[in-house]
């Protein structure tokens, strides 16, 4: 009975995991718990021309851009923080953002997500 409950368990995470979704965006505005973001397309090398509206979650992590290719820390001031509230609507915001099952956001990573570069230090 253990393991059923277990694997059954291990199912429902997968299956949650299976429909959030990660992608690299430019968040163009943020108002009223709502993001604009205009996905990154990696195949025309591009952002798209229009913009799509996300809900953001009330305990979405913010995370303020690391140095050099490693991760940012974590803004505890979530919602409220000068990273989504000081957004330059002509420059937009490169970041990486996740969301849930729903389509809402859980997660933002200012500064762009990816590989690193080769060669780069």
């Amino acid at each position: 009975m253990r393991r059923f409950v277990l694997s059954m368990a291990l199912v429902a995470i997968t299956v949650s995991f299976a429909f959030s979704d990660t992608f690299v965006g430019q968040i163009v505005s943020f108002k009223g718990g709502k993001v604009s973001v205009k996905k990154y397309d990696a195949t025309d090398k591009k952002y798209e021309d229009t913009a799509k509206d996300y809900t953001v979650s009330k305990d979405v992590k913010v995370y303020k851009k690391g140095m050099k290719g490693t991760p940012g820390e974590l803004d505890p001031d979530g919602t409220k923080s000068e990273i989504l509230t000081k957004i330059d609507e002509k420059k937009g915001l490169v970041a990486t953002i996740t969301t849930d099952d729903k389509g809402v956001v859980t997660e933002i990573k200012a500064g762009k997500g990816g590989k690193k570069k080769a060669g780069a230090n």
